[in-house]
């Protein structure tokens, strides 16, 4: 099975502002103030998911059922390692040492391998032995990048003004926008 990723604490904020959505879009009125507040949420979900990315300070965990060679984590930026978990050939968890393994935070995807003549310790055979607990996103809305900060206003914009709306072929897609801002796995 893949490895899969488990949100374990989400950002303390957004990385754009309601008063900057309306700024953008010339909003005057303060009744969809809420409504709004839940596009800014959506958005910034679906263009995480798409990215691979993380925009604000948040924790994951890579969950997969073995080491593999490499370990890349698909939600960049990568600010560092919390730990990581792994299940021994007994079945019970251990704490892999830091000096133990590598981390490119620098990479997009960040990479973990073994240290300099280490290996990989072997795992239980069941599902779900190894997990990589990090810390990924810019740790500030103004450390975000300007350019992803405008897409994310100019999609809610654009779910604000077709709200109601499925006819398929209208609107912009997460994909179409945010594709020079992916993190290829």
């Amino acid at each position: 099975m893949s490895p899969h990723y488990l949100l374990i604490t989400a950002p303390a904020s957004e990385p754009i502002t309601v008063a900057e959505v309306k700024a953008h879009g010339r909003i005057d009125t303060d009744e969809d103030d809420g409504y709004l507040a839940d596009l800014i949420v959506g958005v910034r979900k679906e263009a995480e998911q798409h990215t691979n990315r993380a925009l604000l300070t948040q924790t994951w965990e890579w969950v997969g059922d073995a080491f593999p060679s490499i370990i890349e984590l698909a939600r960049c930026p990568v600010a560092s390692i919390t730990s990581i978990k792994y299940l021994d050939d007994a079945g019970v968890e251990q704490t892999l040492a830091a000096a133990n393994y590598r981390a490119d935070l620098e990479s997009e995807p960040a990479r973990i391998t073994p240290a300099y003549g280490k290996t990989w310790p072997s795992t239980y055979g069941v599902s779900n032995a190894v997990r990589v607990r990090f810390v990924a996103g810019w740790a500030t809305r103004a450390a975000v990048p300007e350019s992803i900060r405008h897409k994310l206003k100019v999609l809610c914009l654009d779910r604000y003004d077709r709200r109601g709306s499925i006819e398929f072929g209208e609107g912009m897609g997460v994909g179409s926008l945010f594709f020079g801002e992916r993190v290829w796995i």
